[in-house]
């Protein structure tokens, strides 16, 4: 995607350069017919000299025109692949980072030192699947959304939250003290306790599974996501 954005940059200047020619050539153009009274009197006394001046117009005219349409293409392709990225890296329901962003992020935790400490938290809205059947799949998807929006709001101030799953959420929390997680885990809660008193009909009711990685001491990130999903299912079960 980024080489992408770099080919319509290279076509941009490209044409911005084109444009600025035409623009020259145009008013050199311009400026010697009215400069030149010799000139002047030459075309407007031969119809065939008149009607290349025209036709010459006409091309420099069509020129600029073509060039308009070309930033307007542009443009709209650089929207387009703005669109594209956001499908290939964002979940298109909730709009938070989705599995493919999450792998992407996971390869960066790729030594022993990197995970050293970090803190990682996988939550599940457990009352899902409750609220598809009592209340219709919108109603879901509308939890989802708002458990997102809230779990992203806090997260991002910690380090990364993404949809590894269907609703399976996870928060990598880098440079963690145990303060650090239990203040990301108590504002999580904070905000869901706020916003369930405004939603007593649809509440959001999750539960999670931490590992503190400076205590556990696994040497990758595999066998940090590993085993907060085994504690979690475990707790399910």
């Amino acid at each position: 995607m980024k080489s992408q954005n770099e080919h319509h940059a290279s076509l941009r200047r490209f044409k911005l350069i084109q444009l600025a020619i035409l623009c020259v050539v145009d008013v050199a153009f311009f400026l010697i017919i009215i400069l030149n009274p010799t000139l002047r009197e030459k075309i407007y006394s031969n119809p065939t000299v008149i009607t290349l001046f025209v036709f010459t117009w006409l091309m420099i005219i069509a020129g600029m025109v073509f060039l308009a349409i070309d930033f307007t293409t542009l443009r709209n392709l650089d929207k387009e692949s703005h669109n594209l990225a956001k499908l290939a890296y964002l979940d298109s329901l909730t709009g938070i980072p989705n599995r493919y962003s999450c792998d992407l992020v996971f390869d960066q935790y790729d030594t022993p030192q990197s995970v050293e400490k970090i803190s990682c938290v996988l939550m599940q809205i457990r009352n899902l699947q409750e609220v598809n059947d009592s209340l219709g799949r919108k109603s879901g998807d509308k939890l989802l959304r708002d458990f997102c929006r809230i779990l992203e709001t806090i997260g991002d101030e910690y380090g990364f939250v993404g949809r590894n799953g269907g609703n399976e959420f996870l928060c990598i929390i880098n440079d963690s003290t145990r303060e650090k997680l239990l203040e990301f885990l108590n504002k999580t809660e904070d905000a869901i306790n706020e916003y369930n008193r405004e939603h007593e009909d649809s509440p959001i009711v999750t539960h999670n599974a931490t590992v503190y990685n400076p205590d556990a001491k696994f040497d990758s990130l595999t066998g940090i996501i590993s085993k907060v999903y085994s504690d979690l299912y475990k707790r399910v079960d």
